[in-house]
């Protein structure tokens, strides 16, 4: 099984919605929940070249943000790069 890591703030639609997203497709994940200025999002951004959140990691690859998991599941192929 693949190992899916969403990194998310508390407080945040965007990172909710994404999670709402992997519960319905029956997901496992794992939720790395950071506080708004923590120095891992600097991190974060320097892998990923983004300085949002939530990011989604499947076996340590980056997937994308809130806009790119719903686009995939648009284009039907999500779950197949989850599961």
């Amino acid at each position: 099984m693949k190992k899916v890591v969403i990194w998310t703030f508390k407080r945040c639609p965007f990172c909710v919605k994404s999670k709402i997203l992997l519960d319905q497709l029956n997901v496992e994940y794992e939720e790395i929940q950071i506080p708004f200025g923590d120095k891992r999002l600097n991190e974060l951004a320097l892998k990923t070249g983004c300085t949002t959140l939530p990011q989604t990691f499947v076996n340590d690859e980056y997937i994308g943000d809130n806009s790119r998991l719903y686009e995939l599941q648009a284009e039907g192929v999500l779950e197949s790069i989850l599961k």
